[in-house]
This record gives structure tokens, sequence and C-alpha cells, in this order.
């Protein structure tokens, strides 16, 4: 529980489940006490959900409890109700979750599971927060309870599960099966750190909501009717914020990534250079969202050679496909280094904002490396009209450090700076805000010709304009000569 008192005071729980598989007896177990009235009778289905708000160790848990879900297909439109309340639940509260406890009591991965599993982990959350599966009422097993979980590990496999936890809730358990119980759940809380780096995006968004009602019937078990009133409901609701995070090599893209992120999330390399428009996708779990950061190459200088240009024009075809098929571009985030502004700083800010954005999208400035300046802040009052002068305009900036050394003032700070651009997102990506999309085609033709103004050879540049409508395709590629 060491990293979760390091990086976040509140971590948010949400616990999902069948009927009467104890989710309420769960949140009274972790609390200690009882918060939780525990209903007898498992038909019992409430028309709300409920927060609960305890300490576990030094943590502070702010818990959600759920409807309970029976089968969607017995015919009943009140078993509908549990899916319209957790729609209602996540577009009310407006917060970011840090993980779900799913709950299950049978002796299988039942349908009921397997449903809830798809539309909150794939549906609602995008595969953005991790889940755990809680299995209750294993008092049942005569040897190990996590007997459960080698029985099914046939069925578990095809789940991405962040962790598990086969336990007994009731109070005629023995003693050191109600304290193991425990202790497998509370350690479980630690698994909403667990954060990845994606090569492309898993579950795009435009797929999601095209294909909403067929993935809600096959994979959630809904009534076709039912699966597309919720699609239609969910539209404005399950959409991750993109930003474009760019700069020239050298500048800390990557350890802004990790500033962010509050812990070491990518790599950062002072000797490899990344190729022109080379994009990695990370997921983000801030203390109020969740956003989708792509760490992206700029340029090194104000002009492009012949190879780089070449190499870049297949990265922009990449990284456009990617934006189109996650929703488009909410801010875009400038990364520039303290000291001198250089000409090229004016050549990657025209590439993103009029190239890829058509300056349609905010953009913040990050400055970095002014770690050594008795007030990081002076950067920006000493030469915003410089960067006036370029034609570099913002709506936001932070003077910045991502170093991380271990003496008082550094670590101060690295707190300083971290805040600082987390107040930054939460002010520039705004809640239902409208990110700019394009056409693929014209989205990629619209850029390259951006580009094409930075090549170094006019004869180079007609030669790129005229191979822009067919390069993308693969059917011809630009000869710079």
């Amino acid at each position: 529980m060491q990293c979760l008192s390091t990086l976040r005071m509140t971590l948010t729980l949400l616990i999902v489940g069948e009927t009467g598989a104890g989710k309420s007896s769960l949140i009274n177990m972790l609390a200690n006490q009882t918060l939780a009235p525990v209903s007898l009778d498992a038909a019992i289905c409430t028309q709300s959900f409920s927060e609960y708000l305890f300490q576990v160790d030094s943590i502070e848990v702010r818990a959600y409890d759920t409807v309970g879900f029976g089968s969607a297909r017995s015919g009943s439109s009140s078993d509908f109700v549990p899916y319209e309340v957790a729609l209602d639940m996540l577009r009310s509260l407006k917060i970011k979750f840090d993980l779900i406890f799913l709950c299950t009591k049978g002796d299988k991965l039942n349908p009921t599971t397997q449903h809830l599993y798809h539309l909150f982990y794939d549906f609602f959350f995008d595969k953005t927060v991790p889940i755990a599966l809680i299995v209750t009422h294993r008092e049942r097993e005569k040897q190990s309870m996590d007997d459960w979980w080698s029985r099914n590990q046939a069925e578990i496999k095809n789940y991405d599960f962040a962790g598990h936890a086969c336990i007994t809730l009731s109070h005629k358990s023995a003693a050191h099966r109600r304290k193991q119980s425990k202790q497998s759940v509370v350690k479980l809380l630690s698994t909403s750190y667990k954060r990845r780096t994606l090569d492309k995006p898993t579950t795009t968004l435009f797929d999601r909501l095209t294909n909403g009602t067929t993935f809600l019937t096959e994979k959630c078990g809904l009534s076709n009717e039912d699966a597309l009133f919720l699609t239609r409901k969910a539209n404005p609701h399950i959409r991750i914020p993109n930003i474009v995070l760019f700069g020239e090599a050298g500048v800390g893209k990557s350890s802004v990534i990790n500033l962010i992120a509050g812990t070491k999330m990518a790599n950062t390399s002072y000797g490899a250079r990344a190729c022109t428009l080379d994009s990695t996708e990370y997921r983000l779990n801030t203390e109020t969202s969740c956003l989708r950061i792509f760490d992206t190459a700029g340029l090194d200088r104000p002009d492009m050679g012949r190879e780089e240009y070449i190499s870049a024009t297949e990265s922009a075809t990449k990284l456009i496909q990617t934006l189109r098929r996650v929703g488009g571009v909410d801010l875009l985030l400038f990364c520039i280094r303290g000291g001198r502004i250089l000409k090229n700083q004016q050549t990657n800010y025209k590439l993103f904002q009029e190239g890829l954005c058509d300056k349609k999208v905010p953009v913040a400035i990050l400055v970095t490396h002014l770690e050594h300046t008795n007030m990081m802040e002076e950067w920006w009052t000493e030469n915003e009209r410089f960067l006036t002068r370029l034609g570099i305009e913002c709506q936001a900036h932070a003077c910045i450090t991502t170093i991380n050394q271990n003496t008082e003032v550094y670590r101060a700070k690295l707190d300083e700076s971290r805040q600082c651009v987390l107040k930054l997102l939460k002010e520039q990506v705004k809640e239902g805000g409208e990110p700019f999309i394009m056409d693929s085609d014209k989205w990629l033709s619209q850029f390259l010709k951006k580009m094409g103004g930075f090549v170094t050879s006019k004869k180079k540049e007609h030669s790129v304009r005229r191979g822009l409508f067919c390069f993308p395709c693969g059917s011809y590629r630009p000869e710079l000569t």
C-alpha cells in the first residue's frame, strides 16, 4: 500500500456484480464497520447507487456500490434498470475511477458476470480502468478458497483481470479465512496503479459507438432494443480526451508523461532519436480524469531532408489514422526547452497547430529544464514576447522541471511542476468539448501539404505535392530528386 499513499490520498473504487454477490458486505469488510445495508432478500434491487467513504490502512477509499445485476434476457423491464443506473451514475458523478471490483458468487464465471466485464471494462471505460474479480461465498471450498480460481482457468484466461480474490464474507466462517479474505482484497487496491503503454488503440471510439448495439447484444446480453437505447444514451459520455504532446528531441516529452502519471511510465532515452512524427500512445489516470496522450516526435531543425520527409510521411499516415479512430484531438501540448527560442520551435508549432489541427485546437506550452532557475515562471515573463513575434501563441502554459533528484529543492520543484501541469490539463481539456477531426484522406492531405513547405528544395516540394494523394494508399511513393 506504500505506492498509494505517496501518489494519491483518495482511491475511487467502483463495485459491480450480480444480485446477491455480497457487494455491500464487501464494503463493510473493507471499512471494518457496518456502512452499507445488507439485504437478506437477493431479489431486492435498489433504484440508485450509494457512496461510502472510509479508511483502509492509511488510504482514504471512496467506494460506489451499484445496483445488483440480474440476467438481462429475463424479459422484465426492471432487469434493464441496473444498466441505466450505471450509465446515469457515470454521467452524474463526472469523476475518474481508479479500480473496478467485479463481484460474482457462482461456482463458475456465469453469463451475468461475463456481461458485466464487457459492459464496464470494454464499453464504458475502454480498458482504461483495471478490473479485479472478487469471488464470494468461498466458504464452500473445503481446502483452499483459491481452488475456485484453479478450477476456472480455462474460462478466465479469456479475460484481462488485473487481479483476483477468492473470499468469504460470512461471519460463520473460520477467523483465519475471514482475515485471509480481507488481506486479499486490500492487496488488490494497489492494482489501480497498474498502467500500460499501448502501441495502438485497443477498442477504438468509433468502433465502440458504431458497433455499440451489436457489442451490447453479443457481449453484454442486452436485447436489441435495450442495446440501442443504451448506446444512444452513452454516446456523449464514454469518450476519452486525446492530447498530442510534441516537440523536438531532448525537450523531455517522455519525462512529462512520467510527471503527469506520477510514476515511471515512459522510457527516457537521451541517446536514441525517434523518427519525425513517430508516436507512442499512453493512457494515464490523473486525479480527475482518464487521458490518452500521444508522445510525438517533432522536427529538430527548421527544415527537412529527403529521407526524413519520406519517413515522416509514413509516420504521419499512422498518426492521423489513429487520431481519426480514437475520435480526434482535444489539446496540443507543445514542449519546448527553457533557454534560447529557436527557429525550429516555430516550425514545430506551425506543423502541428496549423498543419495537423487547422488552427482549431487549443495549444498549451510546457517549458522544461528550468530546475536551475530560482523562479521557474520568470522564463515566461522574459520570453513571452519573443514567442509572440514568432507567431507562437497559446491558451495556457506551465514552466516546469521533470528532474527527479533526491534533494529537497528538486523534490519541491518537481511537485510544483506536476501540480501546474495537472491544473493546466484540468482547465484546458473541457468535459464534453468538441474535438478536432476530419475525414482521414482530407486530413492527411492537408497535413502533408503543410509539411511539404518545410522541405529544403522547391523542386522536392513540387514532387512531394504531386504525390500526396496516392502515397498513403501505397500505390505511389514520391521520389525526391
